[in-house]
C-alpha cells in the first residue's frame, strides 16, 4: 500500500467516517422557564446519546448531525420538542411532555433513543422509562351521573288469559353517560289475579333511554333486551304454565325535575318476551310512575 494511498484514507476518508455517527447538541430556546433549564435537558440528552454509544462532539464544524430543541414549561410539566438536522435539513423532530422535573432525565433518555432511530417517542417506548403523563393518558373521563330508579303503576298482563289490571313494578339502576343519553339494567314485572289465577310477567333487562332535550322536563324513548319468564297458576287445579326466554321491550315517557338530584319519571311502558306461553306471545303494557335518587 502507497504512502500517498494512506495519507488519502487519513485526510479524506477517516474524517467523513467520524462525522457520520457524530452528533452535536447545540443551544436549547426556552419559553416560559429558565435558560438553566432548557441547559439542563440539552446536557441530558447530550449525555444519553453518549451512554448510548454515540459519538457527541463539542463543536457543531466537527459533526454531521446537529440537534436542536426548546423546552416550554407549562404549569410544573415541561413540553420538550427536538430536531435532527443534517446538512442544515431537518429529517426528524419530535416531542415529549415530562409532568414534572424528576421525569425530565427519562424524556431525555427517550428523546434521544426516538433521535438515534428516527422514531416518534411512543414508538421508543419501554418498559423501564414509561412517565407518568403516559400511565394516566386516556385514562379520563366524563363522570356518569348514576341514579336507582323505583316505579309503580297499573299494567294489563296480555295472552295470558287475565282481563284484571295488574300491578306493575320497576327497580333499576341508571348511567347518565350522556347529558341526552343513559344506559340502565332494569327488572320490570307484572302481577295479576283474578278469582283462582294468578299471572305473572317479568324481564331482566339492559337498554338505553334517548332524551329530546336538556331541559328540567326532558320528554324521551327507550329500547330494551334480555331475559325474562312468564307464569299462569291456578290455585283450584294447581296446574302452572310458565315459559321463560329472551325478551324485550319500549318506553316512552318524561323526567321532570331533570335538573334536580331527584327526578320524577312518567312513563308508558311494553315489554314482551319472544317465546310462547300456551301458544301465545306474553307481554305487559302499563303506565308507570317513579322516582330516580
Amino acid at each position: 500500500m502507497s504512502f500517498k494511498f494512506v495519507a488519502f484514507l487519513m485526510a479524506f476518508v477517516l474524517p467523513v467516517l467520524g462525522l457520520a455517527d457524530s452528533y452535536y447538541v447545540e443551544k436549547f430556546g426556552s419559553v416560559s422557564t429558565s435558560q438553566e433549564d432548557a441547559d439542563s435537558v440539552r446536557e441530558l440528552i447530550a449525555s444519553s446519546l453518549s451512554s448510548m454509544g454515540e459519538s457527541v462532539s463539542p463543536t457543531a464544524k466537527d459533526s454531521a448531525i446537529v440537534v436542536g430543541g426548546k423546552v416550554v414549561k407549562l404549569g410544573a410539566s415541561y413540553v420538550i420538542t427536538v430536531s435532527k438536522r443534517k446538512g442544515g435539513k431537518v429529517v426528524f423532530g419530535t416531542q415529549m411532555k415530562a409532568a414534572r422535573a424528576e421525569e425530565l432525565d427519562v424524556v431525555a433518555n427517550r428523546l434521544a433513543r426516538a433521535l438515534v432511530d428516527e422514531q416518534q417517542v411512543a414508538v421508543a417506548q419501554r418498559v423501564d422509562d414509561v412517565t407518568e403523563s403516559e400511565a394516566s393518558k386516556g385514562t379520563t373521563r366524563t363522570a356518569t351521573v348514576n341514579r336507582w330508579s323505583v316505579g309503580f303503576g297499573p299494567y294489563s298482563l296480555r295472552s295470558m288469559g287475565l282481563d284484571e289490571t295488574a300491578f306493575g313494578l320497576y327497580l333499576g339502576y341508571n348511567w347518565e353517560v350522556k347529558p341526552q343519553v343513559a344506559l340502565n339494567l332494569s327488572y320490570e314485572s307484572a302481577s295479576g289475579e283474578k278469582e283462582s289465577k294468578t299471572s305473572h310477567m317479568g324481564i331482566f333487562a339492559l337498554g338505553a333511554n334517548y332524551f329530546f332535550n336538556t331541559s328540567d322536563i326532558s320528554p324521551f324513548v327507550g329500547a330494551k333486551f334480555g331475559y325474562g319468564s312468564a307464569q299462569n297458576w291456578s290455585l283450584n287445579t294447581f296446574e302452572l304454565a310458565s315459559s321463560s326466554g329472551f325478551g324485550g321491550g319500549l318506553s316512552a315517557g318524561a323526567h321532570f325535575f331533570r335538573t334536580s338530584r331527584v327526578n320524577l319519571e312518567l312513563a308508558l311502558s311494553w315489554q314482551f318476551l319472544f317465546t310462547d306461553l300456551k301458544g301465545q306471545r306474553p307481554s305487559t303494557t302499563g303506565i308507570r310512575i317513579g322516582l330516580l335518587f
